[in-house]
């Protein structure tokens, strides 16, 4: 299925002489063999650029949750142990990631868009590599914007800077692997290491997301004993576990070494699984209720990720019928699709993003379109004009994604336009602040003034744990932090000690939000 890309754009190129090839040639040998990558890496580049908040075209991301990660990482970098002296509900390797991209820059997320941009030029390069298993190269090249496009111009996709994203290149990945399989190609004692060091990260980032792996392992054990390839299994199986708990040692060295073991059970384990799931609309209802509420967020996940459903509804409704796929094909997509978005909203939340690791699956609506027969002579005629024609799709589907982009307003934007930069000009005379977020999520004053918290609960989490309130509560009334921000008045019982020094408002995503800055009296009385 790999055709020559040199002889269909400039065929007789080749020197027939034995003479030095010119530089041209050189040139025309380089992209023959690398041309596909710098092409991936391209869309990569323009569609993160465009649809993440986190790159230099934004002032920031405001997003709360990748203000949670990226504070939380910066103060695992200033000695806070996770879960134990500084708390939130995702995993320790989300966070790590973020104390990485703080090294690179202090008070943007350039370097988590530096750290997008690596990710997603992974998942690209595995989706295309996911659609030469069933159509012909040219065909995979010329369709890789619109895979970009339905990935990543979603609402799913948010402002970027999702736990999901993170996992998302691991999964395409493994998703190749598994097709890959089907159609013939034997699973490699270090495929299955690899899907098991995969398997363990992301359990580490977000255990929710590991349907798509129990799906995996299901369905190659299924396999493999089929095949009655019980030796290679076996080792399969070792190999997995094998580099799945290697994974896993760092992370425990580093909460045993801190004594705080018990810290992330409690925290990341028990908390997410029997009290992160209360609160919601289908707490404390009857079992049809409960049954049918995973169910309304999966159906509403779909209009989140409408761009990549495009892709997928058509494109199983085609593998359903199709005769071109095998019966093992057709059982690792659908299993692994089922099972996945089971275990994602099983337990009755659904966050706009929870659905993005499903434009994996993204691949089989071009592979449906590619087997019309009318877009065969279309699609050859594009491939003769494939730089005008590749150039003007990936113009016209950058631009169609900001026209599409909730957050446009802030493309080009300056700082200080922003909330949370103007209030950091007012405490940057403080470069040690002690700042909280008071019944609020991180609404991004830390990143904005390159400050560590010193509060366990600094922000209010979207979890029932009274604590968090009463910890807050307790710092407003007794004046612990120099700073509290809010999104609403502080109460009158236990304001006394602060004062309203600056407000502020903003469009964000959709709605208007108020911002409050409240000072301590004494800090103030102190400076003067």
């Amino acid at each position: 299925m790999e055709e020559n890309i040199e002889e269909e754009f400039c065929q007789g190129t080749a020197d027939e002489n034995g003479q030095t090839p010119s530089f041209k040639d050189k040139l025309l040998k380089f992209l023959n063999r690398y041309g596909h990558l710098l092409w991936i890496g391209g869309l990569v580049f323009v569609f993160l650029t465009v649809c993440s908040t986190c790159s230099f075209i934004y002032p920031m991301n405001e997003w709360v949750d990748s203000n949670v990660y990226f504070t939380i990482g910066k103060a695992m970098l200033g000695g806070k142990v996770l879960y134990r002296d500084i708390f939130d509900q995702k995993g320790p390797y989300l966070f790590m990631a973020h104390s990485f991209a703080y090294l690179i820059s202090h008070r943007s997320f350039i370097g988590v868009y530096l750290l997008e941009l690596a990710l997603a030029f992974v998942f690209a390069y595995a989706e295309y590599r996911i659609l030469l298993l069933y159509i012909e190269k040219k065909y995979a090249l010329i369709s890789m914007p619109v895979i970009m496009f339905a990935s990543y111009a979603t609402y799913a996709f948010v402002y970027g800077d999702s736990a999901e994203e993170f996992t998302l290149p691991f999964m395409a990945l493994s998703l190749f692997f598994l097709l890959e399989f089907t159609k013939g190609r034997k699973m490699s004692l270090l495929r299955y290491g690899v899907v098991g060091a995969f398997t363990s990260y992301t359990l580490w980032i977000k255990f929710t997301l590991c349907g798509f792996y129990f799906a995996w392992a299901l369905l190659m054990l299924i396999f493999e004993l089929k095949d009655k390839n019980y030796r290679h299994l076996l080792l399969g199986i070792a190999v997995f576990f094998g580099a799945f708990f290697a994974v896993c040692v760092p992370v425990l060295i580093y909460f045993g070494v801190n004594n705080a073991l018990g810290d992330l059970w409690e925290a990341y384990f028990y908390r997410n699984i029997f009290v992160y799931t209360s609160g919601t609309e289908g707490e404390n209802t009857g079992f049809a209720r409960k049954l049918f509420w995973p169910i309304w967020m999966y159906i509403r996940s779909i209009g989140y990720g409408y761009t990549f459903y495009i892709l997928i509804i058509p494109g199983f409704i085609f593998l359903a019928l199709s005769k071109e796929f095998t019966r093992r094909e057709k059982a690792a997509i659908f299993t692994a699709y089922a099972v996945m978005n089971f275990i994602i909203y099983v337990g009755g939340r659904g966050g706009k993003y929870y659905g993005l690791p499903v434009n994996i699956f993204s691949f089989i609506g071009i592979v449906a379109i590619s087997k019309v027969r009318f877009t065969a002579k279309a699609w050859n005629f594009l491939f003769k004009k494939f730089y005008v024609v590749a150039g003007v799709c990936t113009f016209l589907l950058a631009g169609l994604s900001i026209a599409i982009n909730p957050l446009r307003y802030m493309v080009f934007s300056k700082r200080s336009s922003r909330v949370q930069y103007r209030f950091a000009e007012i405490i940057k005379e403080y470069p040690s602040a002690n700042i909280i977020n008071y019944g609020a999520l991180d609404l991004g004053v830390h990143t904005a003034t390159d400050t560590f918290p010193e509060c366990k609960y600094y922000f209010k989490p979207n979890m029932a744990l009274p604590v968090v309130m009463e910890t807050q509560n307790e710092w407003v009334r007794e004046g612990k932090a120099d700073y509290v921000v809010a999104t609403a008045p502080l109460p009158e019982e236990i304001s006394g000690n602060y004062e309203l020094i600056a407000t502020g408002r903003q469009f964000a995503d959709s709605i208007y939000e108020d911002y409050y800055l409240y000072r301590l009296i004494t800090l103030t009385q102190a400076g003067n």
